[in-house]
């Protein structure tokens, strides 16, 4: 079972209101902004918020801070708004609401704020809690770069580039980087010297794919991000970790993403801490140490993220550094899986049907299939066709069954290529087809699955779907046995007498 790393997570940025930055010291600030604020000053407001969420002249308290932005923000500071909706993304002090972030970025994006609007137009891009839509994408970053946003410049640089949304336009794609390498956007600037050395210009740019090699798609701001790190911004510091173990802007780095990740996760930034535990677990960039990662999981967990307590429960299954404790990892899957989790909510089926820390359930098994097949994942598309093609907790249906497997194959998943291999070979929901059988036996069976290369083993002993041939039957069945397959091990044994 695969664990995951979390994604970027949007971070907040900050601002003191113009009116404001006179102000002669912190501890000054804070009296003054909170007699202001309290009088029903939004920009005062505003900087209350940005106090408590940093810990500038009083403590530091994200709940407060949250208090002060929804304040200031139902008065229409623009930057509070826009606070809100990262604090809603991140779940930071408040309950995880993509809809409530949506909201607030919206109204941020249509009150001119030009950070706003590149964020939105990052939303619809990726989208990430929207349906993704290009032209709106488009739409949001041609107004923040308008207001000089070089980001959105460079994004729109790459999507005239790419025709996404929009006719492929390299002359406006030229206008776009042109606009952003102005402003010393180093990638802008490649992009740009990319397009003049294969002898484009606003003048003669015609349709041409020349967005390749070492160029990234859309553009994270690596510099804000660095600023608001080094300032001791949790969430920019997850951030700049993830860009660094991925290599994502920067030259890969897992020595500066570990320090990175480090740095968040002492401040009890959940993402950190599992993103940490994955390093430890997986020995990426360190030793692998299990103790530690089972620690940083659990850190995790108990703030409730759900990946983390997926890992911390296939460790509780496995006897990975703890005791085996069935129950408890069922209980963590389930944790996981309630907050929509699609590997937690596998790894809670395989619970139910195998009957292990809960009673077993071939109901519940598919419910809970079916939701994380529902997501896509590969695995839980495998068991739920498996449940549908053995008439299991749901009826028997062979059509379902070779749906998912077909899925899941799609995906690479072995298992659902075997699956569908016997199901073509033997004429269950599909027509007897014995060479698809033996191609999907010997893709299978080239990754390494056992019980494939025993199947295919028996394709080339009967000469079914491909030409009788004992040597490759037995060095197939050889494989087979060879990494622990039983059936392999006979097979071999019957061949080897010929």
């Amino acid at each position: 079972m695969t664990l995951l790393n979390t994604s970027l997570i949007r971070k907040l940025t900050f601002f003191l209101a113009a009116a404001m930055l006179s102000l002669p010291a912190i501890a000054v600030d804070f009296d003054q902004n909170q007699r202001l604020a309290n009088q029903g000053d939004a920009s005062a407001q505003y900087n209350l918020g940005v106090m408590y969420y940093k810990g500038e002249g009083v403590k530091k308290n994200n709940v407060k801070a949250a208090e002060w932005f929804q304040k200031s923000a139902k008065q229409g500071n623009a930057k509070a708004k826009f606070n809100l909706e990262a604090m809603y993304t991140n779940g930071e002090s408040v309950p995880r609401d993509y809809a409530k972030a949506r909201q607030w970025i919206e109204k941020a994006a249509i009150q001119g704020d030009s950070e706003a609007q590149y964020n939105l137009g990052l939303m619809y891009y990726r989208g990430d809690s929207v349906r993704q839509d290009y032209l709106e994408a488009r739409k949001w970053f041609e107004k923040a770069a308008n207001q000089g946003d070089v980001s959105a410049q460079f994004n729109l640089g790459w999507i005239y580039g790419n025709g996404e949304g929009v006719l492929q336009d390299d002359a406006k794609a030229i206008e776009w980087y042109q606009k952003a390498a102005n402003q010393g956007d180093a990638t802008a600037q490649h992009n740009l010297g990319l397009m003049y050395e294969n002898g484009l210009s606003q003048n003669n740019a015609t349709p041409k794919d020349i967005f390749g090699m070492a160029i990234p798609t859309i553009k994270e701001d690596f510099a804000t991000t660095k600023n608001l790190a080094e300032r001791g911004n949790a969430s920019a510091q997850n951030n700049l970790g993830i860009m660094y173990e991925k290599g994502e802007r920067v030259p890969q780095d897992y020595v500066k993403a570990r320090q990175w990740y480090e740095k968040a996760a002492n401040q009890g930034y959940a993402e950190a801490q599992h993103n940490l535990g994955v390093m430890y677990e997986k020995s990426i960039g360190v030793r692998q140490d299990y103790n530690k990662a089972f620690d940083l999981y659990q850190k995790a967990a108990n703030q409730g993220l759900a990946v983390s307590q997926s890992n911390l429960g296939l460790m509780y299954n496995s006897g990975n550094v703890v005791r085996q404790d069935y129950n408890r990892a069922s209980d963590l899957f389930q944790k996981a899986a309630n907050q929509g989790h699609a590997v937690g909510q596998n790894n809670l089926g395989v619970m139910y049907e195998h009957g292990t820390g809960v009673r077993q359930d071939y109901a519940m098994a598919a419910k809970w299939y079916e939701k994380s097949a529902n997501q896509g994942y590969a695995e839980a598309q495998f068991n739920l066709g498996a449940i549908y093609q053995k008439g299991i907790g749901v009826p028997q249906d062979y059509n379902k069954a070779f749906d998912l497997y077909q899925k899941s194959a799609n995906q690479g998943f072995t298992p659902s290529l075997n699956s569908l291999g016997i199901m073509y070979e033997r004429g269950i929901g599909v027509r007897l087809d014995y060479n698809r059988a033996s191609d999907l036996f010997q893709k299978a069976a080239n990754q390494g699955h056992l019980k494939a290369q025993n199947n295919l083993g028996l394709m080339y002993a009967n000469g079914t779907g491909v030409r009788q041939d004992y040597t490759k039957a037995k060095e197939w069945f050889s494989k087979s046995c060879n990494g622990g397959e039983q059936e392999g091990c006979n097979n071999y044994r019957v061949i080897n007498q010929r």
